[in-house]
């Protein structure tokens, strides 16, 4: 039964069950099936090939949002460096894709603003394929667990304290 939801996924979003682990799939199998009340895993097959609703909860469940600000330094270091070279008239536009919770999303403009950039000068678009996680993305909230790692001077200059963590200047 798993086997079948684990080729739907990849023929959906391009998951590879391995790239998550063994159990991951068969644990959001069993929790979405829980939690619709469907005992029988044919049953549920059925069920989520007719909703994509429920197609979008197995989803929410199954991508791992992990993920701290500035993930690879020097990945961002390079994109405002090229962003920096390549500079033309138009905005430089940026693809973040996966963006999880956003954490990403938001290190490419706080690198571009550190590279001497201006906020006209670019756009990102932030893609994911969990609506839960753009929901936090947008809701844009982080805690400790976002802020890892030796570099993290950019916090003081790009987030405010809000209720329940930081959230990036109005700028970013």
């Amino acid at each position: 039964m798993t086997g079948a939801i684990e080729k739907l996924l990849m023929e959906t979003i391009g998951l590879d069950s391995a790239s998550v682990g063994p159990t991951v799939v068969r644990q959001a199998v069993r929790d979405r099936m829980a939690a619709c009340r469907i005992a029988n895993p044919q049953a549920y097959r059925e069920h989520l090939t007719g909703s994509p609703q429920e197609l979008q909860e197995l989803i929410n469940a199954v991508v791992i949002p992990e993920t701290w600000f500035f993930r690879d330094r020097e990945a961002f270091t390079m994109l405002a460096r090229h962003a920096r070279v390549h500079k033309r008239a138009q905005p430089t536009k940026v693809l973040s894709l996966p963006c999880s919770t956003g954490e990403e999303a938001y290190s490419v403009a706080m690198a571009m603003f550190d590279a001497g950039f201006e906020a006209h000068e670019f756009n990102i678009d932030a893609v994911d394929v969990s609506t839960r996680n753009i929901a936090l993305a947008e809701r844009a909230v982080y805690g400790r667990n976002s802020f890892r790692g030796s570099y993290l001077e950019f916090r003081d200059r790009y987030f405010e304290a809000v209720e329940g963590g930081l959230r990036p200047s109005a700028a970013v």
